[in-house]
């Protein structure tokens, strides 16, 4: 094992694709996994993206057969040749944040399971946002307190898919195409924020009493451990029923209930895994297996 690392270490992973991304020091990156995009930001001032998932196009022969003939009886391959709108990584847009502030944080917002037709239920969208922290320059009052001033900005990302008939390869996509598709992204985004907005008091109110249920079945599970511990049998055991009953509640609780059609499938809805319980015995009054006996 160590030789094998020694001449092929793991750690050492090769350059896919190198390119001047930025032209000052990068300060943070963000993958938008629904548009399959990546970010970044610079002290230069910008936010980029680029696209790592786009292909080129192979315009010449895959076989390279020769085509063109030099001189009588001698054919010279064509040079290879792929086309230039779409090759990877790519950058795609650049957001300019302003000659007094840079954009230090990146964070994607995703958010799903978004109804839009209160008639059909089973028609659910997803909206993703990019947000950035933006800082200007420090300045420093009389009493030497930075007065820094940021804001947190959001920008909306979607990812459409057009084709237009075009004589060349490469060519422009008409103004009127991109402002057609502009409109179109705009209104189903409105749309979609619209039926977000109107869905959110209601999700509030869920998130809540998912809370207030939590902490009800917490106060729970920390005086059954105290029980479990205090109250011993014989001055030598713990007890075995409170961990019985705190057993029965941990498969109850919300954050566990998320997966619950997950852990229907797999047979592990009335189970809990060795590490499961010990991240609820570490959550709990910070006990140990080891110490419960």
């Amino acid at each position: 094992m160590i030789e094998l690392f020694q001449t092929n270490p793991p750690w050492i992973v090769p350059v896919y694709k190198r390119f001047d991304a930025h032209n000052a020091s990068i300060v943070d990156i963000c993958y938008l996994q629904k548009v399959q995009l990546l970010v970044s930001t610079s002290t230069d001032q910008t936010i980029r993206f680029f696209d790592p998932v786009s292909t080129s196009y192979e315009l010449t022969d895959p076989s390279n057969i020769p085509h063109a003939m030099q001189r009588p009886g001698y054919y010279r391959p064509l040079v290879k040749e792929t086309t230039k709108g779409n090759i990877t990584f790519k950058e795609v847009k650049r957001i300019y944040t302003g000659t007094d502030t840079s954009c230090y944080s990146l964070r994607c917002l995703n958010i799903s399971n978004i109804q839009l037709d209160a008639q059909n239920p089973d028609l659910k969208s997803q909206i993703e946002w990019l947000v950035g922290l933006k800082l200007g320059k420090p300045s420093f009052s009389t009493g030497k307190k930075n007065t820094q001033a940021g804001f947190v900005c959001g920008y909306g990302i979607e990812r459409v898919k057009i084709e237009v008939p075009a004589i060349h390869h490469d060519d422009i996509v008409p103004p009127t195409v991109m402002k057609e598709c502009e409109d179109l992204v705009g209104t189903r985004r409105r749309r979609i924020v619209t039926s977000f907005q109107h869905q959110l008091p209601h999700k509030i109110e869920m998130i809540y009493s998912q809370v207030s249920l939590q902490n009800s079945y917490m106060s729970q599970i920390r005086k059954l451990f105290l029980d479990a511990i205090l109250k011993r049998k014989d001055l030598k055991y713990v007890n075995p029923e409170p961990l019985r009953q705190i057993y029965n509640i941990i498969l109850k609780l919300p954050n566990r209930t998320k997966f619950e059609n997950f852990l229907a499938t797999s047979g592990c809805s009335d189970k809990l895994s060795v590490s499961e319980t010990f991240f609820y015995l570490q959550k709990f009054m910070q006990i140990h297996p080891l110490r419960t006996t």
